[in-house]
């Protein structure tokens, strides 16, 4: 079960799991301005979040239910912080160096 829980935290792009982690990293080293890589991050996450809670409802899986909706909840307080302009204020992005041009 371990590997399983590792997969899914890894290799799922979505925040706040690892994997979203992962690609919210890979697409600022790529260059792109946090404003573009939270919005990417919120319209990838935001759908897989919600498939989660109702695969949980769906399967009768409480603790799958619960992932789901804290999941929703980080999601949605990210985009909460892109709608207000106040992207740098969440801890993912507090650090985040300006964006730079790609020849």
């Amino acid at each position: 079960i371990n590997m399983y829980l590792f997969a899914f935290n890894l290799f799922l792009p979505c925040y706040p799991l690892d994997g979203g982690r992962v690609l919210v990293a890979l697409l600022l080293l790529k260059g792109m301005a946090v404003e573009s890589v939270a919005k990417v991050c919120v319209f990838i996450s935001g759908p897989i979040a919600i498939f989660i809670c109702v695969f949980g409802f769906y399967s009768w899986a409480v603790l799958c239910v619960f992932v789901g909706i804290w999941m929703v909840m980080q999601v949605y307080q990210m985009w909460v912080l892109l709608q207000n302009g106040q992207i740098r204020m969440h801890p993912m992005f507090a650090n985040a160096p300006a964006a730079t041009t790609q020849p």
